[in-house]
Formats: C-alpha cells, structure tokens, sequence
C-alpha cells in the first residue's frame, strides 16, 4: 500500500514539473513576442536616423566653412599677398647678381601670344584665395599659411641669388595696352621658378584635396584643374614665362604641396 501510495506521489511531481516547466515555457515566448513589439519603434526609429544621418551636400558643407573665422582668413590672405609684392618687386629691381636670360624651347615657340589670356593669369589672386576660405580651424589656417610662405619664400631666395629673365618678346606692347600695363608693372625678371605657376599649383592640389573632403562631383574636381592649367598657359600665352620656368614652378608647387599635405597626416 505503502509502495503504490509513493509511486502516485511520484507521478503527481512529474505532471506538476510537466505543468510548471510548460508555463515557463509560454511565459519565455509571450516575453519574446513583447520583446520583438517592443522593439519595432526603436527599429523604426533607428533606420530613420541611418536614412537621414547621411553627409549634406558639398555645397553645403563649402557654404557652413566659408563664414568661419572669415576676418583672419580676409585680412591674413590680403597682409600675406602685400608683403609678398613688396618683398618680389624688392628683389625684380635689385637682385645680388645679373640675370640670366632663360633659353625658349620647341613649346614657346609653339604657344603663340594670346593677350586674351590676360584675365585668366590674373585670376590667379583669386585662385590662392580659396584654399585658405575651405579652411574650417585656426591650425588648419596657421599651417597653410606657413606651408605657402615657405614656397614663396625658397622662390624668392633663388630669385635674390640667381636672377633670371625671359628673352625679348619682340611684340609692340603699345597696341595691347592692358598687356603693357601688365609689363610695366612686372617686368620679365624673377623668371625661373614662376612663382605664379608654383602657387597656383600649390592651390589646385590643396583645393583638390578640400574639395574630395567636401565630396564635390567630378565636373567640380575638373574645373579646378582647368582653372589652373589656365593660369600655367596664360604665363606662356603672355610671354612673362617660358616652359623651363613653367616646369620648374610646377615642380616646386608639387613638392611643397605634397609636403605640407604629408605633415598633416
């Protein structure tokens, strides 16, 4: 009796394990289901802000930088370009040594005179302009600034200790006035390297570089490269340069760029 009475009590512990282990089990999936509905506007929620935390367009972004710290970039930019004139005409009219006239090759005899060129060379000041307005903090300004000054500077050193100049044009400067005003102004000393062409590259690359920051399209990245072959060409198409010192002003433009790009990295 003793024995039928315990395996009856055993048998009610298994059902009643049976029955607890079973209402764990609905409580774990009614958790589960509040859980997964629970979840829907948090989902919702975060693929929302995946779909609208995208970049803002370039232009954008150009447009928020441009305002910052606009008074140093201003008056940095102008001070920066005045001493620069003081500091080339300084050396155009009293460098240590004679010029050296610079040889013309198979390129400047191809490239004939173009006095329609004269707005694209002197658009360079508004070239050099743009890098430091995509500028966004003071470091980025200081370095740029400092990176700049010291091509400029290295040019104006070899133009103090070897002085060169392009040979005659042999044009009468009388019938392009704007042209003649532009060579009365600078004459064809500091030849080799072009500082003209140096800056202007510097500025592409820098702007080239900005600008894929910025993530502008390819017609943007390609108007920039134009503009600045433009300036390359307008120094041939004036007769203020010729090639040899359109390549060495390329070569030194590149390096200085690549270098002080580098050290940012």
């Amino acid at each position: 009796m003793e024995k039928h009475e315990a395996e009856d009590e055993q048998k009610r512990m298994i059902m009643e394990k049976g029955q607890i282990i079973t209402a764990m089990q609905k409580q774990i999936e009614d958790l589960k289901r509040r859980t997964e509905q629970d979840s829907l506007p948090l989902q919702g929620g975060l693929r929302y802000l995946n779909e609208n935390s995208q970049q803002p367009p370039w232009y954008r972004q150009v447009a928020a930088i441009i305002p910052r710290h606009v008074y140093l970039k201003s008056i940095g930019t102008t001070l920066f370009i005045s001493l620069f004139f003081v500091a080339y005409f300084y050396l155009l009219k009293d460098p240590a040594y004679p010029p050296t006239v610079m040889p013309r090759t198979f390129l400047d005899h191809l490239i004939g005179f173009q006095p329609l060129a004269l707005p694209i060379y002197l658009s360079l000041w508004v070239y050099v302009s743009l890098p430091p307005a995509l500028l966004a903090t003071r470091r980025e300004l200081y370095g740029y600034g400092m990176a700049m000054a010291g091509t400029c500077l290295f040019g104006l050193i070899i133009f103090y200790f070897w002085p060169t100049a392009v040979p005659a044009a042999h044009i009468d400067w009388a019938h392009y006035p704007d042209v003649d005003f532009l060579k009365s102004m600078d004459a064809s000393g500091n030849a080799c390297p072009s500082l003209h062409v140096a800056t202007a590259t510097f500025s592409g690359i820098w702007l080239h570089h900005l600008l894929r920051r910025f993530g502008a399209p390819l017609w943007i990245l390609l108007f920039n490269w134009v503009w600045c072959t433009g300036i390359a060409y307008s120094t041939l198409a004036l007769r203020q340069h010729v090639a040899v010192d359109v390549l060495a002003g390329l070569m030194l433009g590149v390096l200085a760029a690549y270098l002080s790009l580098y050290n940012r990295q």
